[in-house]
């Protein structure tokens, strides 16, 4: 099934799982004293995101949270589309891996259809997608500007977007939007990922977490509002409402769930399989939960936070993770 391009990427990737932060990797923190950028940049050394921040992010500055989740993405993204370059594996997992980081360029036009022009992209390496969405008045030019860049990580979302070609953009309700276009969005990644192989566990993973999209807004509602989740937890699957039940006292605690439970979940399923597509959406998922937990950790130690709430969050996240693997 597999080429010799696609075994030797593959392997790359597995190596460099051992170079990435997981949520196990929290364990050798916990016990460190890390009280500065610096700090955590020395205690995460051997793993590519502390080379990352050792050539990006200036010590003594305070970089705005976006902007180091920005460089951090590049980091990654980049060297992973290099290595898709330099290896040439087929056309299945160069599509996943497409489809997967079309995220981030979805996630502007997100922004750019909210209407969110008063502070900066969480990614400015998409601006040029964000100023389009400006730019254009209608689905039908926004769709024509995105075709003309070439991007195959915009793919994706020009089809998502094939959804709304007849209409003016300020016609849709960005809320709405924002839910459809992720809801198709991790369809369409579960799609990829069944067209390359993929076992019958990681579909699955793929489906739930696509299905699990609109619930989570629903909850993050009730709690925001102060109302009883319960109703909102009769949707769930039964591990899930356990889950949500244990961290509905925690706003962190939930929060941290809502955001990457259903990838912890996923990567529990599995992380002992073989070689294969399985080895792609592992990297992928862990690289998309680093990048956001480092931007977390660098902006909170720039700021002055204590090492206390550093250690705090390092046990809530691996809580979290101990508990989907239950």
């Amino acid at each position: 099934m597999w080429t010799t391009s696609d075994l030797k990427f593959l392997s790359v990737l597995k190596l460099k799982l051992n170079k990435t932060i997981t949520p196990t990797y929290l364990n050798r923190l916990v016990g460190v004293s890390i009280k500065t950028p610096s700090d955590f940049i020395t205690a995460a050394s051997g793993t590519d995101v502390s080379l990352c921040l050792q050539k990006e992010i200036k010590i003594g500055e305070i970089p705005q949270s976006d902007v180091i989740y920005a460089k951090l993405l590049s980091c990654w993204t980049s060297n992973l589309k290099e290595l898709m370059t330099k290896i040439g594996p087929g056309r299945k997992l160069t599509s996943v891996v497409n489809t997967y980081i079309g995220r981030y360029p979805l996630m502007a036009v997100i922004y750019g259809i909210a209407g969110n022009k008063t502070v900066d992209l969480p990614y400015p390496l998409n601006q040029d997608i964000f100023l389009a969405v400006k730019e254009a008045k209608t689905f039908a030019n926004l769709i024509e500007s995105l075709k003309k860049k070439g991007r195959e990580d915009l793919k994706p979302v020009i089809e998502i977007l094939q959804n709304y070609r007849d209409y003016e953009i300020s016609e849709v309700d960005p809320y709405d939007f924002m839910l459809k276009a992720r809801e198709t969005f991790w369809s369409m990644v579960a799609d990829e990922v069944r067209k390359a192989g993929g076992g019958e566990a990681l579909t699955r993973c793929m489906n739930r977490v696509r299905k699990v999209i609109p619930l989570i807004h629903e909850v993050r509602k009730a709690e925001l509002a102060e109302h009883d989740i319960s109703k909102a937890l009769q949707f769930f699957d039964p591990k899930e409402q356990e889950i949500l039940k244990a961290t509905a006292e925690d706003y962190g605690r939930l929060e941290s769930f809502l955001i990457f439970g259903e990838f912890f979940r996923c990567l529990n399923e599995i992380h002992l399989s073989p070689l294969g597509i399985e080895t792609l959406l592992q990297y992928l998922i862990l690289k998309d939960w680093e990048t956001f937990f480092v931007t977390h950790i660098i902006y909170a130690l720039s700021m002055g936070y204590s090492p206390e709430y550093l250690k705090q969050s390092l046990e809530r996240w691996l809580w979290l993770y101990e508990l989907t693997s239950k």
